[in-house]
């Protein structure tokens, strides 16, 4: 697992600039190259193919309902040659087909296409309510600049609250100052929180 500390500084110059290097830099921190990824999201393939990357003896779980996602992360991984490090579900990510120690959602809808075609609050809420049941770390990326992704984002919120610290770590992370900036969860087994006793 690479120090969390060298990841930041290896992004500084990034790193509160752009929402997707702070995520990829938590990403970067946990993983190890023989883990299993589930990007529940797939959309066009970037963060599938960036985790491809991270975990060379491992495997990346690949999953959209839209036929023209599917189809686009391929091309994006196969002209990388990482073909053989990915397998794609064209299904709602609901219900998963396999288990992994990091499941990734980048919610919304697929850029350029049928804005109708989005994730919803609740199917997500099941869908992390079923990841939470075997993953060591979560990322939500919610964008609540338009109103299905304000309704995610609260719902998710809500949730979190709900999560024992004994058991789970939540981060919130938003950008006030930018309008209409996305938000990300980052949601992580606490190791051992139950054996600390006050002094």
């Amino acid at each position: 697992m690479q120090n969390s500390s060298a990841v930041f500084q290896e992004n500084a110059t990034f790193f509160w600039q752009s929402v997707r290097v702070f995520t990829q830099c938590l990403w970067k921190s946990f993983l190890q190259k023989n883990m299993q990824v589930i990007d529940a999201t797939c959309g066009r393939g970037k963060d599938t193919l960036f985790l491809a990357k991270k975990v060379p003896l491992g495997r990346v779980y690949a999953y959209d309902i839209q036929e023209k996602a599917i189809s686009e992360t391929k091309e994006r991984i196969t002209r990388e040659g990482l073909e053989k490090r990915v397998s794609f579900f064209q299904k709602s990510h609901t219900h998963f087909l396999q288990t992994a120690d990091l499941v990734v959602y980048n919610l919304g809808y697929l850029p350029g296409s049928d804005k109708r075609i989005c994730t919803r609050g609740k199917d997500v809420l099941i869908s992390v309510q079923e990841a939470m049941k075997f993953a060591k770390a979560l990322s939500i990326t919610c964008y609540p600049g338009h109103e299905e992704g304000a309704e995610e984002e609260r719902l998710i919120g809500r949730y979190c609250q709900t999560l024992s610290p004994k058991e789970w770590t939540v981060s919130h992370h938003t950008w006030p100052n930018r309008t209409l900036c996305p938000s990300l969860f980052w949601i992580t087994k606490t190791p051992g929180l139950d054996r600390v006793r006050p002094s």
